[in-house]
């Protein structure tokens, strides 16, 4: 990603790396290498982009390509880059335990049921934002895979853990992680 002050200081290879990123799923473009020097392959990837958002083609980076620019290249790094991280609040030393109401239980027991839907040796829990009985197993089973001190409750290594497997065991959520 570009840092805003990189646009200023480095100009040329900001330019080519932004051409290059909204160029990823255009086999027509021309290939760019962001080097820095403005020469023939910035020029032709320039002028396709010109063409392509229907300003004059000159190959020259002027002020209307830079405002066309731009915004396309920040909107299709938020396209291409990777969702935004959930991070769950724990206070310090917080844990929650076995009897006990919170939100964020919502959320782990939902992350066991689909783990539990994948790793068929995980036992299935309900999402109530209690942890249960059944909850506790569920996270005690989680722990003893994932080498975690088995206690059948919520810390931050706990969440942690589930945190980094959950995208792991799901990829994009189609299940093509799991079929590897």
């Amino acid at each position: 990603m570009i840092e805003s002050n990189d646009y200023a200081n480095r100009p040329v290879r900001s330019l080519q790396t932004m051409l290059r990123i909204l160029f990823q799923q255009d086999e027509a473009a021309p290939v760019i290498i962001p080097d820095g020097i403005f020469g023939p392959q910035t020029e032709a990837a320039v002028s396709y982009f010109q063409k392509k958002n229907k300003l004059p083609v000159t190959g020259v980076a002027d002020f209307a390509t830079w405002d066309k620019l731009v915004p396309l290249y920040e909107a299709a790094l938020l396209e291409q880059g990777p969702s935004e991280p959930l991070i769950l609040v724990l206070n310090p030393n917080q844990v929650i335990r076995a009897g006990e109401w919170n939100y964020h239980l919502f959320l782990i027991q939902a992350i066991l049921a689909v783990l539990a839907e994948i790793h068929k040796d995980f036992p299935r829990v309900p999402v109530s934002g209690v942890l249960d009985p059944e909850t506790a197993k569920s996270i005690s089973c989680f722990q003893k895979v994932t080498g975690l001190p088995v206690t059948g409750e919520i810390d931050k290594s706990t969440w942690q853990q589930l945190a980094r497997h959950y995208p792991n065991a799901v990829g994009d959520g189609t299940g093509w992680a799991s079929q590897k």
